[in-house]
């Protein structure tokens, strides 16, 4: 099967100088994630505890978990960016002369319930990086997969990127009392290609036979079954 094609195209001079344009999602998987141990409680080896209803591994060997974080690709902050709390809201600067956030109005956003956990202030990365896709594929943006560490929240979006000529920008709100700096090269929004397809539902009556067969079906394997018998590679370059 060829692959298909995404493009990352600047929308600027500037942006085309010293811009970084989106990156392999598979680089940014974070430090906390390399550093989650693959067994539980210490363990060093694959066991079946007698307390647990199945073996030891933990969200280290969960596939999809993973796949999540390393699907796509990754829009980045170009330059390090200085948070602070004044008078309760926040407010972000940056030495160079080139964009990096605004605000949007907040009657943009009327009736969107905002977590006690942000500001109900709504801001907006700027991406100087139109996206372009093959006919018939969307892109979807979103919060980087898994990624509750990051001190802000990227809304979703999803954006013919086959017809669409701009760059899409990238809303988002940030924690109530975070003070600092978000790095420059932090990933701000996953993109993620998706195939537009024209889909039907359908529901089914319980099978319980079937139910069964699947059921043995997974549990033949002893760990990894998902990956062993049903995971498909995903390749992005």
């Amino acid at each position: 099967m060829s692959k298909k094609l995404i493009e990352f195209l600047p929308i600027t001079h500037p942006a085309e100088l010293s811009s970084f344009e989106p990156q392999l999602s598979i680089k940014f998987i974070p430090n906390w994630y390399k550093e989650i141990p693959p067994y539980t409680d210490g363990d060093t080896k694959l066991s079946f505890p007698m307390h647990y209803k199945t073996h030891n591994t933990t969200i280290k060997r969960c596939v999809p978990f993973l796949d999540a974080m390393t699907a796509g690709y990754m829009a980045v902050l170009d330059d390090d960016v200085f948070v602070e709390q004044v008078n309760g809201e926040p407010m972000f600067r940056w030495k160079s002369d080139v964009e990096m956030v605004t605000f949007h109005t907040l009657n943009q956003f009327p009736n969107v319930p905002i977590s006690d956990a942000f500001h109900y202030a709504i801001a907006k990365w700027h991406n100087e990086w139109m996206i372009r896709t093959p006919k018939g594929f969307s892109t979807f943006f979103m919060h980087p997969s898994n990624r509750m560490d990051l001190p802000f929240f990227t809304f979703s979006g999803f954006v013919d990127t086959d017809t669409y000529e701009k760059a899409v920008q990238f809303p988002f709100v940030l924690k109530k009392g975070f003070e600092g700096i978000i790095e420059s090269g932090t990933p701000v929004c996953q993109l993620i290609p998706v195939k537009r397809e024209t889909w039907n539902s359908e529901r089914h009556d319980f099978d319980e036979e079937e139910n069964y067969k699947r059921s043995r079906r997974f549990a033949r394997t002893f760990h990894s079954s998902y990956k062993k018998n049903y995971w498909q590679s995903k390749d992005y370059n």
